[in-house]
Formats: C-alpha cells, structure tokens, sequence
C-alpha cells in the first residue's frame, strides 16, 4: 500500500519529471531502517543519490523513542504514511469509529456478492469482538477477491481513497526535499 500511495503523490506532484526512482518494499519497519542504512553506508547508489524511508504511521513514536531521540540512525531521511496502516484504517472507519461515507462507498466500491454490512457481521461473530486489523483485512480481501478481483487491485483502490480523503502533503514534502 505504501507504494500506491507514494507512486500517487509523486505524479501528483510532478516529483517523478527526468528521476529514475525506485520504490522497494522491505518488509518491517527495523529492518526496513537498517536496510536503508547498509545502502548509505556502502554507498551501493553510489554519489547523489537519495534514500527515503516510508514508514507505517503507528510507528512514528516508536522511532522516534527508539532511535531518532537517541541520536541513532540520524542520517536517514525518514517519513511517515498518513495512516496507521491499512489494517488499523480500515477497523477504524469500519467499527471502531465507523465512518458511513466511507462505509458506504467501500460498500459499494468492493462488495457485490455478499454487503458490507454481512462482511462485518460475520468478522464481528467470529472473532468475538476483538479487535484485529489484519483478521479484518483477510476477511475483507477474501470477500473482495471473490468476485473477479485481486488483492492488488483492492489494496490500490483502498489507497486512491486513502490519498483522497486522508492529509499527504507531510508525507509529499519529505519526498520532495528528497528528491531534490
């Protein structure tokens, strides 16, 4: 989802114009952060190139106490989604704080065999009211990609809302500066 949403802001704001630029999914956060610092300290990219990490925003804090406070991993140029993730956004807009606009066109932009309503009924019965981003997201994948689609395509669509509804321009003016 990261990628969607950065690949978004960049031809939103023309940041992409005579660039060769890489996106590269690297899996959790600590290891994305010392990824990222084995790729300066070799110097792999070799001169002028820059590096940008894009993080979960649930872990914004975590890094900042972890390393950013403590003086560690400074040189890296680090930024943060607008969301939580997109388990956490959608169990937010979905149940915890639900949002009936979005409810409604996530409704009917994914869900044509079984309603949305029916979805989280069944999420809700089954896991007893606990409160689980990723069981939420596998069941509303499941049922998406039942009719037609792939994971791909829901988790694009989900990010074209989330950049349309959700503030970016923290996140585009770090990737700017970046790729000055």
């Amino acid at each position: 989802m990261a990628r969607t949403i950065i690949e978004w802001i960049q031809r939103r704001h023309d940041l992409n114009t005579s660039k060769l630029i890489h996106i590269l999914p690297s899996g959790g956060w600590e290891n994305t952060l010392s990824l990222h610092s084995d790729i300066l300290d070799s110097e792999l990219l070799g001169f002028g190139k820059s590096v940008i990490s894009v993080l979960d925003g649930d872990i914004e804090e975590d890094y900042k106490s972890k390393y950013k406070d403590r003086g560690k991993m400074k040189a890296l140029n680090v930024s943060f989604l607008p969301i939580p993730s997109i388990e956490k956004f959608l169990l937010d807009k979905l149940i915890i704080n639900l949002d009936l606009k979005f409810f409604r066109h996530f409704g009917d932009s994914f869900f044509k065999k079984k309603s949305l309503d029916q979805v989280v009924s069944e999420f809700n019965r089954t896991n007893k009211g606990k409160s689980d981003g990723k069981a939420l997201f596998n069941s509303l994948v499941q049922e998406a990609t039942s009719v037609n689609r792939v994971e791909e395509e829901f988790v694009t669509m989900v990010s074209n809302y989330i950049v349309e509804t959700e503030d970016t321009e923290r996140l585009a003016l770090r990737l700017k500066n970046a790729l000055k």
